[in-house]
């Protein structure tokens, strides 16, 4: 029980301008929880059916618990087990509001967790423009971008839905360790279905229809660029924020005036480049090759994903000079 609370539990939003977006309830086998963008349901063994504060549950199940029961009485639940009692303040199961998908779900590997952590590093929340907050369902594609880096997966199982979930839940799918199993979705909201029968329903953001056109950022000619694989540890452990690539030497800028340069040996294709670290951070993490493409007009470096994903990233307009 333990960690179904915790998981529920991140749907609730404490700070909300409603009391009831911090709770959780018992409602049908399930436990409950609604914040305003996301509302999480997990089958428990409770027949009892009320709304209240989850911190004081969590504290009763702070060790597993086998038994117990659950009594609601003058608004009030009472749990007890062998010689322990809790009560807690509550209220009828049927103030806490939610939202849900009631059509039938289609089997569907949806978006996996390990998918999930990309398209939130690629995600700005503070982005001036909302429907860049969240990650765009297209054409059996599922997309994020903030404007300087982009993440495009293919999801064949998703075609024919077309929406834009918020951050808030894709943060949620990036931190639950399963993969969810299965789609449901009615043009107001999409359900996500996962083993353990924990079900994940989420608003939308609106916009989809002017969303970018994430493909016609990588309608460009490109050189092919193979990155030595030696110097991945280099790389990863350089902390700067931008990185001169080319086929003789790594450069990398601490502060504005400092640059410090590790010489490689030449590879057989000439290139140069300067990108942000933190996105060529992401395209190294996603591809399991060391080839990329630079485009001829020197704007976007764009890691190989073959058929399964297109990833890239705007490159910059000042490269570091090496040192002389």
């Amino acid at each position: 029980m333990k960690d179904i609370i915790r998981i529920v539990m991140k749907a609730c939003n404490p700070n909300g301008t409603q009391a009831q977006a911090g709770m959780v309830k018992f409602q049908n086998g399930n436990l409950i929880a609604y914040g305003g963008v996301f509302c999480i349901q997990a089958p428990v063994e409770v027949t009892a059916e009320c709304a209240f504060n989850p911190q004081t549950l969590l504290a009763f199940h702070r060790k597993d618990r086998q038994g117990g029961s659950y009594t609601v009485k003058d608004n009030k639940l009472i749990l007890k087990h062998k010689r322990e009692r809790v009560t807690l303040k509550c209220l009828p199961a049927s103030e806490v509001g939610i939202i849900d998908v009631f059509t039938d779900k289609r089997k569907s590997k949806g978006i996996t967790q390990r998918a999930a952590k990309v398209l939130e590093r690629c995600i700005d929340t503070s982005h001036h423009d909302h429907k860049y907050q969240g990650v765009l369902i297209r054409d059996g594609y599922v997309c994020a971008t903030n404007g300087h880096i982009l993440f495009a997966l293919k999801v064949n199982s998703l075609k024919g839905i077309e929406c834009i979930v918020p951050y808030d839940t894709i943060k949620f799918i990036a931190t639950h360790n399963e993969d969810m199993e299965g789609v449901a979705f009615d043009g107001d909201n999409i359900k996500f279905f996962y083993p353990s029968e924990i079900t994940i329903t989420s608003r939308l953001i609106t916009g989809a229809d002017d969303y970018v056109d994430v493909f016609s950022i990588f309608d460009h000619e490109y050189e092919d660029v193979e990155i030595d694989g030696s110097i991945a540890e280099d790389l990863e452990s350089l902390n700067s924020e931008f990185i001169g690539l080319s086929n003789n030497h790594i450069l990398y800028q601490i502060g504005k005036e400092d640059i410090g340069q590790i010489d490689l040996d030449d590879a057989e294709e000439e290139y140069s480049f300067t990108v942000s670290k933190k996105y060529l951070d992401i395209l190294l993490d996603i591809t399991r090759s060391n080839n990329f493409q630079v485009s001829t007009n020197g704007n976007i470096l764009v890691a190989d994903g073959g058929k399964f994903f297109k990833a890239g990233c705007v490159l910059c307009r000042n490269p570091i000079k090496p040192i002389a």
